[in-house]
């Protein structure tokens, strides 16, 4: 049982070692199952990401309205920085757009993972998903 419960949740009693053995087993089994891989969503971010489709890490996870808009606005952000910069005119303007592209290429990475630590902490510590 974790230091800060005074009673066991599984079956009320104090906390002796037997019961934190028993707690740490029952979460064990109980949530291995709905655990998000940080792996997987690491994986997803930067391998999907580095051919443009960016946010499937948020999908992952569980997050699809995030990862959604990260995808549509990774995808619009793109095209018109690369259209911008082959019409050498707007080359100026679709620089910045690719270099911004990037910076949200990193962030979403991170944003994923993070989110995934998260979704997981939650799902540990109350049995069920966040979201």
């Amino acid at each position: 049982m974790p230091n800060d419960f005074q009673f066991c949740p599984v079956c009320g009693s104090p906390p002796s070692p037997q019961s934190t053995q028993n707690y740490y087993q029952h979460n064990y089994y109980q949530n291995v199952v709905g655990l998000k891989s940080e792996d997987t969503t690491l994986v997803l971010s930067i391998v999907l990401g580095l051919f443009g489709i960016q946010g499937v890490g948020h999908l992952y996870v569980g997050k699809i309205g995030k990862g959604l808009c990260f995808l549509i606005g990774s995808l619009i952000l793109f095209g018109v920085a690369i259209w911008l910069i082959t019409t050498l005119v707007g080359a100026f303007i679709g620089i910045p757009l690719l270099i911004g592209y990037l910076i949200l290429f990193i962030w979403q990475i991170i944003d994923s993972r993070n989110l995934c630590r998260q979704y997981n902490d939650y799902l540990s510590k109350n049995g069920k998903p966040p979201w």
